[in-house]
């Protein structure tokens, strides 16, 4: 069998531990975690402030997640 078909096995001592990206760099992920939570409150405050009747709301948040599952035209081409 010639090297090049020699399956590779194993793993060294990176590869035994598995290290989450927040363990990694826990500055960077709370960083993108509260801007995720930045954004999401102002995005409610601000639904809630268009629609303060909440059949309405609930109207408009199901029409967003209609047009989120349809695939995109665009992206087709």
């Amino acid at each position: 069998m010639s090297s090049k078909n020699k399956k590779v096995t194993g793993g060294g001592p990176r590869h035994r531990s598995p290290l989450s990206r927040a363990q990694l760099f826990p500055k960077k992920v709370f960083r993108e975690l509260m801007t995720w939570d930045i954004q999401t409150a102002v995005a409610r405050k601000q639904i809630w402030e268009a629609f303060p009747d909440p059949a309405e709301r609930l109207k408009y948040l199901n029409s967003l997640i209609e047009v989120i599952d349809e695939p995109s035209k665009e992206i087709l081409g």
